[in-house]
């Protein structure tokens, strides 16, 4: 079986000697995808971002396929909505959405920045439509809201796969699943996060979400998966509920054969450790609160550079027993993680975090303020979890870090569980478990959404 995998930001888990930014998401599609290429009867490939690197290589018995280079493109300016002041635990856009008061006037920037969008992207368009004029069947791609990039599509259509699979709802997934839809291939969406499932994903909604897709091409990608992997029963029960959608939940991977010896005591561990983006879901400025409130607890962040003004802030509000970094070369995490008395967790919403697992593999307690993903933490032992209170996040993690039983306990268990549950190669005889289904089914219609009950009121 050829499948295919779309992650772009993933290069440098296959290249350690380069440096790019890559998340969760992309460690777990490295994970999977570099176990499946060592089972008999699969040909894996993995599309990622050009880098400057070879067009095609083979590393760990994956063909690596990048995107075509392109010419570089003049910085676009600012949104307008970067000059709305910022409302602490919201994103700028988000915040007037919640409140009915500022609703009108947050669909108004809407329309007012989609207009600037469409002058801004004239060029681009002109220049893509000669493209597309060289691309067989280009009438098909260009009739198509979701097709973008006559590039990215020209990438998919020389990667002979039978089935090719993505990683959370994007504009690149919506432009991925219509690129299947159009050629007759199938198409596997893994959910990467709670928010992958918004029931604001209406069908052709120019609405932006945090990360700038728009809602429509989120919900597009969500319908028309053949199928959908899910990390969690939240998300399994949301692809439901607000989609339609029947869903698997496979959790994420761990590779428990890359632990070494003997973990260090407890004794032996000084800091508390936090891992991710700067920006707004993930919240690293509360974990410059959460250590200003214990002065005598070492912390270290490492936070990938991602909104310039969060780092900033971070660089300016640094407490003393505060280090930061802007990031780890993937065989450093699980030192770094092992090194740690516990791991602090301050993200608006995930899916499943890797980092947890890296956690429980180096039985490092997790000390989450709101992400306690199928009660992992409360209900499993590994950790614990603050129901987003900051003050009860503080008072929880001096309780790990001065009492030795509390914390055992917490450790023992993180070991356990991810053992019994997260082991690289199950995770992934449940992955073959479902192409194979997918690929038996192909000459069978494309599955079709029901009709989820609306979570809306008109306006």
């Amino acid at each position: 079986m050829k499948v295919c995998f779309v992650v772009p930001y993933s290069y440098t888990l296959f290249n350690p000697e380069t440096n790019f930014p890559f998340g969760g998401m992309e460690v777990q599609a490295h994970m999977i995808a570099t176990t499946l290429a060592k089972r008999p009867g699969f040909d894996v490939r993995f599309v990622v971002f050009n880098h400057g690197q070879p067009a095609r290589q083979l590393i760990d018995g994956i063909q690596l396929i990048s995107y075509p280079r392109q010419r570089v493109q003049r910085s676009a300016a600012k949104p307008m909505w970067s000059l709305l002041p910022q409302w602490k635990g919201h994103g700028r856009v988000i915040a007037l959405s919640h409140r009915k008061s500022t609703r009108p006037l947050y669909h108004a920037i809407m329309a007012i920045q989609e207009a600037i969008d469409r002058v801004r992207a004239l060029p681009t368009a002109i220049r893509l439509y000669r493209q597309w004029a060289r691309t067989e069947n280009h009438l098909a791609f260009l009739a198509s809201p979701y097709c973008q990039s006559p590039w990215r599509i020209s990438t998919y259509r020389q990667i002979d796969a039978d089935i090719f699979v993505g990683f959370g709802a994007s504009e690149l997934m919506a432009e991925l699943a219509a690129f299947c839809e159009i050629t007759d291939k199938r198409f596997v969406l893994f959910g990467a996060s709670d928010s992958d499932f918004d029931p604001q994903y209406i069908p052709h909604s120019s609405i932006r979400n945090y990360y700038g897709c728009r809602a429509g091409h989120c919900h597009f990608c969500i319908t028309t998966a053949d199928r959908i992997i899910v990390q969690n029963k939240v998300q399994q029960a949301a692809a439901m509920e607000y989609f339609g959608r029947h869903s698997r939940v496979i959790v994420n991977p761990i590779n428990l054969s890359l632990r070494g010896g003997d973990l260090p005591a407890r004794q032996e561990r000084k800091q508390i450790l936090w891992i991710g983006k700067a920006d707004m879901v993930k919240r690293p400025l509360l974990a410059i609160e959460v250590a200003r409130a214990c002065p005598d607890l070492d912390f270290l962040l490492v936070v990938n550079p991602n909104r310039p003004e969060v780092e900033e802030q971070l660089a300016k509000g640094k407490p003393a027993n505060v280090t930061i970094i802007p990031h780890l070369k993937r065989h450093d995490v699980p030192v770094e993680v092992e090194r740690s008395l516990l791991l602090l967790n301050t993200s608006r919403f995930e899916g499943f975090p890797n980092v947890f697992l890296e956690a429980f593999r180096a039985g490092t307690p997790v000390a989450s303020l709101a992400v306690d993903p199928d009660g992992v933490l409360s209900e499993h032992g590994c950790g614990v979890c603050a129901g987003n209170d900051l003050q009860a996040l503080i008072r929880q993690i001096r309780h790990l870090a001065t009492d030795v039983q509390a914390w055992e306990s917490c450790s023992a268990a993180a070991l356990a569980y991810v053992a019994s549950t997260h082991d690289v190669e199950h995770v992934t005889d449940q992955v073959i478990e479902v192409l194979e289904d997918v690929e038996s089914s192909r000459t069978t219609a494309r599955p079709t959404a029901v009709e989820p009950p609306s979570p809306f009121t008109s306006t």
